[in-house]
């Protein structure tokens, strides 16, 4: 049944027609097999006409969004679930909740919205009314399905309070994700618990719309896999521990499987951004058209010619559309190289079709160069082979093929049975796990991170912080305890992380500023409607402040904290200099102050254009590099805040493919920012290494890493 219930939603968006709003809506909703007892006339109002009728004539918060026409459905109470009855209630239940929806259809004029764009709109429509809308966008080729919460006001029974938006978004008509079809045909009606009930209607909604209920689904299956991957892959042992003794096979195979699933996910979130193609990660377009069938006698084929080349040869190194030959393979004089060691180079041109090097090169040409470190290929490499370090393994030598076994399985293979009540500490429980492609295939993926009151129901950067915290968690060959254990490695939820940098954040303000009180902050704080009551001059004291703001989490894990304080900062200066103007100003005066000011001038002239660049891009961009640090003593943790403060910024970049890198600047370097030490340990040096720690040699040292990353942005 449910696979027919796909087909039929699939059908129906696939003819979805924007210029045919109210019909094609209908039809969508009837496909979920809705109760349209009350269907209204098409209306196809205007925003004005929209505002007129629900006694909102002159609100102007709605005008910015490109609104072409609205569309009134049909609404949906429990009469009309029980009874079927045309006339429709809006309001107050027994005096304590709501329980209606109204379904409204939005026409949209822009091609591209984000997640906050649709909160904002849903938001706002949900303010003119006396009833939850239950709103479609169309868009450009695109669906959003929006549902806001609301509550009564507790001191004010006449007025509601907004509270989450959930959304749907970007559901493509062309194209319907398996992910989309999946969550749809659970909004399906008859999916939705006891029809004579609304107060269960809605809470099964709820429950759909839940994504942490998708994000438990994702990390089991997720889990499931790294367990199997580390009983079946081979990397090498060349590290040596802290006691000088070579690491386990085991221990080799947890680290660099964690490190994978880091990667491999965060090039995920590309592919999302559209920064990374959908045939790279088919199997069937990879062997036909690629690689050769069997050509790695280990079965990682596919791993090592695909996936090695694209971490290390194309992402960690610059187009060459902007460097001429620089993505180029490795070349061999008898069993030597000229490039020998150097991992910016393409490998594996045996494995390829008819040993064509333009397969590859042609594949991954129109992807961009990040740098940013997690790409960076780890190996070791010496003229005294006895001296190497092998720990990603990226070797053309025929002796190494079987020093590194990744087999097409584990990324490929379909679902199968498999024994892990070893690892999970149960007895005869049955188990599943399939290719790490087929579990990725099945869910979308977001690049914006979600907030207490918006949420896309799809896997968002945060998630890499829960999977690698409680992969800690994994059995410890030492010690029969846990690596979350050892470490005190814990994923803080979202909503606390959101308390502690509210607090922080306003005492540091309190603190600073005699001016800031409470009742001011508490306006300007508010997530759904901030306010500024602050005047002009108090404001501009108030951005400075948060220019001057520094923040340090000495156990920062997986970013949590951090990345909260970024987004709870961008929030402030979008609220407190929407334009800009005095954050470009601070900008611009502390870069006059710099000995390399004209370089640092002409960064700042590029940051701020608008044409390529969000206004979130130069806020993000200067607050990471200049306020926000993290300590902490796992390597990895340290890897995967990094690499979501990466994200957060490319969603920020549009893509122009005229210009070099695709319009993408490459990714700061963040080794001064983000450090993977004990912070409970004090520095065991001496007081003449102390000397040379100071400001000036610190300051010299940022300059040559700000020179080297330059280098990648001089032509963007």
């Amino acid at each position: 049944m449910s696979k027919e219930i796909e087909r039929k939603i699939k059908e129906i968006i696939n003819n979805f027609n924007p210029d045919k709003l109210f019909n094609s809506s209908i039809d969508f909703f009837k496909s979920l097999n809705y109760p349209l007892d009350t269907i209204q006339e098409e209306s196809n109002y205007t925003l004005d006409d929209f505002l007129d009728i629900t006694g909102h004539s002159g609100e102007t918060k709605l005008e910015n969004y490109g609104i072409q026409n609205i569309e009134i459905l049909f609404s949906l109470s429990e009469d009309e679930m029980s009874k079927k009855i045309d006339n429709f209630f809006a309001g107050k239940v027994d005096n304590t909740i709501i329980e209606a929806y109204l379904f409204l259809a939005v026409k949209l004029e822009k091609n591209v919205y984000s997640k906050t764009e649709l909160v904002n709109i849903s938001k706002g429509i949900n303010k003119l009314l006396n009833s939850p809308a239950f709103i479609l966008f169309s868009y450009d080729d695109k669906i959003t399905l929006s549902v806001t919460d609301r509550r009564l006001n507790k001191n004010n029974e006449d007025k509601d309070v907004l509270e989450k938006t959930t959304l749907i978004k970007d559901i493509d008509r062309t194209n319907v994700h398996r992910a989309h079809l999946d969550i749809l045909s659970k909004l399906e009606f008859e999916n939705l618990g006891n029809k004579q009930n609304f107060s269960y209607f809605h809470n099964e909604l709820k429950k759909v719309l839940n994504t942490k209920e998708l994000n438990k689904k994702f990390y089991k299956e997720i889990s499931n896999w790294y367990f199997w991957a580390n009983e079946t892959v081979k990397f090498p042992t060349d590290l040596v521990d802290k006691d000088g003794k070579q690491i386990s096979q085991e221990k080799s195979n947890s680290e660099n499987t964690i490190r994978f699933i880091t990667r491999m996910i965060f090039v995920w979130f590309l592919k999302e951004k559209n920064l990374i193609q959908e045939n790279i990660f088919d199997k069937d377009y990879i062997y036909q058209n690629i690689i050769k069938e069997g050509a790695d006698k280990t079965g990682s084929t596919y791993y090592k010619a695909i996936l090695q080349n694209l971490f290390f040869g194309t992402l960690n190194t610059e187009m060459n559309k902007d460097i001429e030959g620089n993505r180029t393979f490795i070349s061999h004089m008898g069993n030597k190289s000229e490039e020998y060691g150097i991992h910016t180079y393409y490998r594996y041109k045996r494995f390829l079709q008819n040993e064509d090097e333009s397969l590859i090169i042609n594949l991954f040409k129109d992807i961009p160069f990040l740098n940013g470190g997690l790409f960076e290929c780890l190996d070791n490499t010496t003229n005294r082979k006895k001296d190497e370090v092998r720990v990603d393994m990226f070797s053309d030598n025929p002796k190494n093929e079987d020093k590194l076994v990744f087999p097409d399985e584990l990324l490929f293979g379909k679902e199968k049975d498999y024994d892990l009540n070893k690892v999970y500490f149960t007895s005869k429980k049955n188990y599943k796990v399939r290719g790490l492609f087929e579990i990725l295939n099945d869910y979308k993926f977001t690049v914006e991170e979600n907030t207490p009151l918006e949420e896309d129901v799809a896997l968002d950067p945060e998630l890499l912080g829960e999977i690698f915290e409680n992969l800690l968690a994994s059995y410890n060959e030492e010690t029969s305890t846990t690596a979350r254990k050892q470490t005190g490695s814990f994923y803080t939820p979202r909503e606390i992380v959101n308390y502690m940098v509210d607090s922080s954040v306003k005492e540091y303000l309190k603190t600073n500023l005699s001016f800031v009180t409470d009742e001011k902050l508490n306006s300007l704080f508010t997530i759904d409607n901030p306010i500024n009551e602050f005047d002009s001059n108090e404001t501009k004291e108030l951005v400075k402040a948060l220019d001057k703001i520094k923040i340090l989490d000495p156990a920062c894990g997986s970013g949590a904290f951090p990345m909260g304080i970024l987004n709870r900062l961008v929030k402030l200066l979008e609220v407190l200099d929407s334009e800009n103007l005095f954050w470009k100003t601070l900008r611009i005066n502390d870069a006059q102050l710099k000995d390399n000011s004209e370089e640092m001038l002409k960064e700042i002239k590029q940051v701020f254009d608008m044409d390529k660049y969000t206004a979130n891009y130069s806020r993000k961009l200067f607050l990471i590099e200049n306020s926000i640090y993290g300590l902490d003593i796992q390597p990895m943790a340290i890897q995967i805040t990094k690499l979501r403060f990466f994200i957060s910024l490319v969603i920020e970049q549009n893509i122009d493919e005229s210009k070099p890198n695709n319009g993408i600047l490459t990714l700061p370097n963040l080794e001064t920012k983000f450090l993977s030490v004990n912070s409970l340990v004090g520095l065991n040096i001496s007081q003449t290494h102390w000397s040379s720690l100071k400001v000036s040699n610190y300051e010299k040292l940022k300059k040559e890493l700000h020179d080297i990353r330059q280098i990648g942005r001089a032509h963007v």
